[in-house]
């Protein structure tokens, strides 16, 4: 593994992931029905972590065995996670698995569909780490039996690559053509964030169009930025508008969410890299105003006494997501 720019050296794939069993006799009994009826839980950390992030978190993947013959399978970064839940600081190295199974939204899903659920969730992931990932998990996933397979993916905000263009999994991907396409071609920001969601969207699709061992379908959602791209031609539903535009629109708050919240790359790239990567000043300054309103919101200084985020989502927050994102997908009419 090489040093990157970052505390950890860049990961490499992994091809198998080795899983410990959790006892869960220390799981009492709780106010939902998820825990109450486990019958055994897996547990891994075999998985590619950011750079970036000083304290690896714990518990960043799990398959909750329920005895359901459907399985839902929920990828993300800290949201998805259960960042800033009771007892979950990950950077300050604080971590609990049952607050993760009783307030996360995931749990939550697998819970109202009586569903077994696959979580795999890092904070301060990207894109690019996740997609990857999820075929290692989707190769396991094939082998369990399972006779349906429902899959929510996440996608987090786009700046997150930008910081790898050297690495050697950026490299060797597709995204590292698209991170280099305004070094030929002069194209508008908003342009080129269409061609990096299209390249997810893409790799959604066909990772979907290539599970063979039973039915599978897909959702993806947002919680930071506004989608770029009007293609909405793929085989997976598209969740609209982003989570915090969502809970916005429950206490009252009107959030126009940024396309980007790395702004200030943008504009590196256009000053260091290549100028033929159009960020004019009214754009930049738009995004920033938009960004610094959301994460206001957020923080609860827009609507106070906000009870769906704390920064990060709140269990209250999970809770309205997971329902929501039930209703969107179609899976249930709660």
């Amino acid at each position: 593994m090489a040093w990157i720019n970052g505390l950890h050296p860049e990961p490499g794939l992994i091809e198998k992931s080795t899983y410990r069993e959790y006892d869960i006799s220390t799981l009492s009994m709780s106010e939902n029905s998820f825990l109450n009826n486990v019958k055994k839980i897996l547990v891994t950390d075999d998985n590619m972590k950011p750079m970036h992030i000083e304290i690896p978190a714990e518990n960043t993947e799990f398959h909750v065995i329920r005895g359901s013959d459907t399985l839902f399978v929920n990828v993300g970064e800290s949201w998805a996670y259960g960042e800033a839940l009771e007892n979950i600081g990950t950077g300050i190295g604080k971590f609990n698995f049952r607050s993760q199974l009783q307030g996360c939204f995931g749990p939550r899903i697998a819970e109202v569909m009586g569903w077994d659920l696959y979580q795999f969730a890092i904070p301060g992931n990207c894109n690019l780490y996740m997609h990857l990932d999820l075929e290692r998990i989707l190769k396991h996933v094939a082998t369990l039996g399972y006779k349906k397979v429902y899959v929510a993916m996440q996608m987090t905000e786009p700046g997150r690559e930008l910081v790898l263009p050297w690495s050697k999994l950026f490299r060797s991907h597709p995204i590292s053509k698209w991170y280099d396409f305004p070094k030929e071609h002069e194209i508008g920001i908003v342009d080129w964030l269409a061609m990096y969601d299209e390249l997810f969207f893409e790799s959604f699709h066909n990772m979907l169009a290539n599970f063979k061992a039973c039915p599978i379908e897909g959702i993806m959602w947002r919680n930071f930025t506004k989608i770029a791209s009007p293609k909405r031609d793929y085989n997976f539903k598209i969740i609209e508008p982003t989570w915090i535009v969502y809970t916005g629109k429950l206490v009252n708050v009107d959030v126009d969410p940024p396309y980007i919240l790395n702004a200030i790359e943008t504009d590196a790239y256009n000053r260091d890299i290549s100028p033929k990567l159009i960020v004019s000043r009214d754009w930049m300054e738009d995004q920033m105003t938009k960004i610094n309103f959301m994460f206001d919101y957020i923080a609860g200084k827009i609507a106070k006494g906000l009870i769906y985020h704390s920064n990060h989502p709140t269990k209250t927050g999970h809770h309205v997501w997971a329902l929501h994102l039930i209703r969107q997908a179609g899976w249930k009419d709660i």
